[in-house]
């Protein structure tokens, strides 16, 4: 059995595309644990409609991602079950190809203290590389080249058995509650001796028009300051902290705080030398 943890909020013709992809899946052994996150657009009965064994977790609207997960893993927690069993989170705006579930279950009684996260292609069909290397002296984050060991991974389409997902433990929902909890979570994953792997039999279609702010360009200073320390920022300098003090080496913590602080200045400063502020 596999255990989808699928975070949801507001976004139903997404959702409905992924549903519609788990509706032609190879193995019909699986649950879907429907975090939905204060939804109002009728996600959570349209999911259930076509699979109507759903748990459906409901919140208000502040969990985000990280918080979101961490309601998956308070549920797993409690419902008891067999530790052979697959979790997979997932985020909605993405399509599985039909043999992911199956593949993943076999890869995973190969590899049972393993993390297996899912190949992933955008809408032209380019590999989205999914593990990572960082570099915590510039504190910057790569894709794996050839040959190279990941340390850590994205949560989209991440798979490991029960009593891997119980044994790393839950997110930390105030402290990181959307970007960077799937760095720090699958980092300590691997600080517990948890190897992460693809394989291109368990792969996925990606949106990649639905994620957050990353670049902030052509804004005036007191709006960009707001976007900065939003939530849907990627480099928000808050976040940003409590994740260093959470995952990096303590060497690491003096420079990366320096550059966390710096960088909001350095691109708003630099993009207004480029003129692209008025």
């Amino acid at each position: 059995m596999v255990h989808i943890i699928l975070p949801v909020h507001n976004r139903i013709e997404l959702t409905r595309a992924f549903v519609e992809s788990l509706v032609q899946s190879s193995s019909k052994d699986f649950h879907i644990v429907l975090v939905d996150d204060g939804s109002t657009d009728g996600t959570s009965e349209m999911v259930c409609e076509s699979f109507p064994f759903t748990t459906v977790i409901r919140g208000t609207g502040n969990w985000w991602w990280g918080g979101s997960l961490h309601q998956g893993y308070l549920w797993a927690r409690s419902a008891e079950l067999p530790t052979s069993d697959v979790i997979m989170t997932v985020n909605d705006d993405t399509a599985l190809d039909p043999a992911f579930l199956e593949n993943a279950e076999r890869l995973l009684k190969e590899r049972p203290r393993d993390l297996l996260v899912a190949t992933a292609r955008d809408g032209r069909d380019i590999l989205q590389e999914q593990r990572m290397k960082v570099d915590w002296l510039r504190l910057r984050f790569r894709p794996i080249r050839d040959g190279e060991t990941p340390d850590w991974c994205t949560t989209r389409g991440l798979c490991m058995r029960v009593s891997e997902f119980l044994s790393i433990g839950g997110f930390y929902p105030t402290l990181l509650p959307h970007y960077l909890s799937d760095v720090e979570y699958t980092l300590r994953a691997r600080r517990k001796g948890h190897p992460i792997f693809s394989d291109p039999s368990v792969s996925l279609r990606m949106n990649t028009e639905s994620t957050g702010h990353h670049l902030l360009k052509s804004m005036r200073f007191w709006p960009y300051v707001k976007t900065v320390f939003s939530r849907k920022t990627s480099h928000n300098p808050i976040y940003m902290t409590t994740f260093l003090f959470l995952a990096a080496p303590f060497w690491a913590i003096p420079t990366g705080l320096l550059k966390v602080w710096a960088l909001p200045l350095v691109e708003f400063f630099g993009f207004r030398r480029e003129g692209e502020i008025a």
